[in-house]
């Protein structure tokens, strides 16, 4: 994806502006050392993922996460939130405590890889520099993921749909959905594309969609969805 020459490196020299505008102030003094290859992967830094707390831990918290989370709203492009209650009933309300806080991790993860992969993984379906430029969200993301053991793309859309961690994000409100599918390899064409068409047609008509398919088969299918404001 990113050649060391030609028309895509020219490109990159092209928008470095924009690529260093991806990354915190502190980073501005040393991005002269870096390879165009690093500049590109860290694009994304001025973005964050944080959790806020859970409703026992009381009112207190929640207002000085909250305030955390207003003041991070006016320096950063984007914030992932991870809502702790969401823990609560993913995967089910039986799950083991620390168990919970790994699935925690786990959505840190893929939010991430969500981006990455859009970015730096060969793709098979197209996209461009004007494209990537308009991938990240601005304001308030929230994530969703699904998985389906049978290697059903179908199930695991609609259960990231459902996720609680999307919860306060609807499709249909968001501005920018995107959309990362690990697949198994024994999907069918079909079966991805009526995956697909269901995300469009529960997001609202407008908004900008991006989506990337990679192949694991050491996994199931994997779906997660980040819905983000615009």
């Amino acid at each position: 994806l990113l050649p060391k020459d030609g028309p895509l490196s020219t490109l990159i020299d092209d928008q470095r502006d924009f690529i260093i505008g991806f990354l915190k102030p502190k980073l501005e003094e040393i991005k002269g050392h870096l390879t165009r290859l690093e500049c590109y992967a860290m694009m994304g830094n001025d973005d964050w993922l944080i959790n806020m707390p859970f409703g026992f831990e009381g009112k207190r918290r929640f207002k000085i996460a909250l305030k955390g989370f207003e003041h991070l709203k006016s320096i950063t492009d984007m914030i992932v939130m991870i809502p702790n209650n969401a823990l609560i009933s993913y995967p089910s309300p039986s799950s083991m405590f620390f168990d919970a806080f790994k699935k925690s991790d786990e959505i840190a993860h893929r939010a991430v890889k969500a981006f990455s992969d859009i970015l730096l993984t060969p793709r098979m379906l197209a996209m461009d520099f004007t494209d990537i430029k308009r991938a990240f969200p601005q304001g308030l993301a929230r994530i969703g993921i699904g998985r389906a053991k049978e290697s059903r793309p179908m199930i695991a859309v609609r259960e990231a749909i459902r996720s609680p961690f999307s919860e306060g994000m609807p499709l249909r409100r968001a501005g920018t959905v995107i959309c990362n599918m690990n697949l198994s390899g024994s999907e069918t064409i079909e079966e991805i594309h009526d995956a697909f068409c269901l995300i469009t047609e529960q997001s609202h008509k407008e908004a900008d969609f991006f989506s990337s398919t990679q192949i694991d088969q050491k996994e199931k299918t994997v779906v997660t969805l980040i819905a983000g404001e615009n």
